[in-house]
């Protein structure tokens, strides 16, 4: 609760009697619809009763003297129906208000991925400072798409260790698409989404493609595959908003069954694929993303995240230098 009074937004409604004297910019007026979804729902959380939670919070809001609820959703209905922005700002404080992760060495993703016609493979990968390792059934799934089989070959999957060898060494792990940011790169990136904005943008303008396409692959991918903290999640889901062309497509369900909501940016009059991202706005969990171009649909869904210790034992690769027996690719 403590946070939310500190929003200026909120604040400044608080203070009203009974009715803002002025009107709400358009932005606060956003910025108002998401923190009346947020001080009404609750995380996602099996077997919660959701509607006693939701009047656990009224009565938390009346105790610390929040009138201003009432003026937050009379602010709501002025300003329209939810929009992409709307959902994206809510899913902003919602991964702010999340735990910071526990301290690990790696950073572990799970994800169930879908390539067009192809049978679901899961991708696992492990990321320290120091080391990536990979376990995934892409080329399990492409053998069994050319086999006509309809099941995966266990032995195609293999655990393998991924590093950019370069001069003098191991390059170490990064994160992101283009930026190639390392693990205390990331820690140092700005919270402030403006700051943050900035940065991107630097850092992406020696790639000569669309903007939009660059920054929102970015957000994308560190907010899936990346140990950001909450702050930092939040800050990416604000950039998020500033992204031209995003469209409210509304509630969904991942191909997991969860629920969420559909954001889509689409580029296919700029000749780029078309992006989907299914977020859960509770907590700013990117649950799914989903992208196509030329007829096919690449589905990404995540499964679990978060530190760990434990990494599983590198196996030979199935071909190329070190593998057993040595096989050429």
């Amino acid at each position: 609760m403590t946070r939310l009074l500190d929003d200026p937004t909120l604040a400044r409604l608080s203070q009203t009697d009974p009715h803002p004297t002025t009107p709400l910019s358009g932005a606060e007026g956003a910025r108002a619809e998401a923190l009346l979804l947020r001080l009404t729902t609750t995380p996602r959380t099996p077997g919660r009763d959701r509607t006693r939670v939701s009047t656990k919070v009224r009565v938390r809001i009346a105790a610390a003297g929040v009138a201003a609820v009432a003026v937050v959703g009379a602010s709501v209905l002025a300003v329209g129906p939810a929009s992409a922005t709307d959902v994206l700002m809510q899913a902003a404080d919602g991964a702010a208000a999340q735990p910071a992760a526990t301290s690990g060495e790696y950073w572990y993703v799970r994800s169930t991925v879908r390539d067009g016609s192809q049978l679901p493979y899961e991708r696992e990968i492990w990321k320290s400072k120091d080391e990536t390792v990979l376990r995934d059934g892409a080329s399990a799934a492409l053998a069994a798409a050319e086999a006509g089989a309809d099941e995966l070959d266990p032995a195609l999957i293999r655990t393998e260790r991924i590093s950019d060898s370069t001069e003098g060494g191991t390059r170490p792990t990064t994160f992101g698409d283009e930026t190639s940011l390392t693990w205390d790169e990331l820690d140092a990136l700005p919270t402030d989404p403006a700051k943050l904005r900035k940065v991107l943008d630097e850092r992406l303008a020696d790639y000569d493609v669309d903007p939009d396409y660059k920054l929102w692959n970015e957000i994308t991918a560190l907010l899936s595959e990346s140990p950001a903290t909450p702050e930092l999640r939040r800050a990416l889901w604000e950039v998020a908003a500033t992204v031209p062309g995003v469209e409210l497509l509304g509630t969904t369900a991942d191909s997991a069954g969860h629920d969420g909501t559909a954001i889509e940016l689409d580029l296919t009059a700029r000749r780029l694929p078309r992006y989907t991202v299914v977020v859960d706005p509770t907590d700013g969990t990117l649950l799914e993303s989903r992208i196509e171009s030329g007829g096919q649909q690449l589905v990404d869904t995540l499964v679990d995240q978060g530190p760990t210790d434990t990494v599983p034992e590198v196996q030979p690769p199935l071909c190329g230098p070190g593998s057993v027996p040595e096989t050429s690719c």
